[in-house]
């Protein structure tokens, strides 16, 4: 049950984590500019997929800590 916990807390920090991002990536300006041969027509925050690689690192400390 605690390792749920443990879990839950780390989930709810990289979330934040990614909101965090946003918000710096939206005020230094690091967005996507669609053109007339993108798939979308909005600009789009770039780089929110960081979030997965930090979690992959956090997952491998946990596991030498723990395993």
């Amino acid at each position: 049950m605690n390792m749920w916990i443990t879990y839950g807390l780390i989930a709810v920090i990289l979330v934040i984590a990614e909101l965090v991002y946003f918000r710096i990536a939206d005020k230094c300006n690091i967005i996507d500019k669609p053109n007339e041969r993108s798939s979308h027509s909005t600009i789009v925050l770039r780089g929110g997929g960081i979030i997965f690689a930090i979690s992959i690192l956090v997952w491998m400390e946990l596991q030498m800590v723990h395993g």
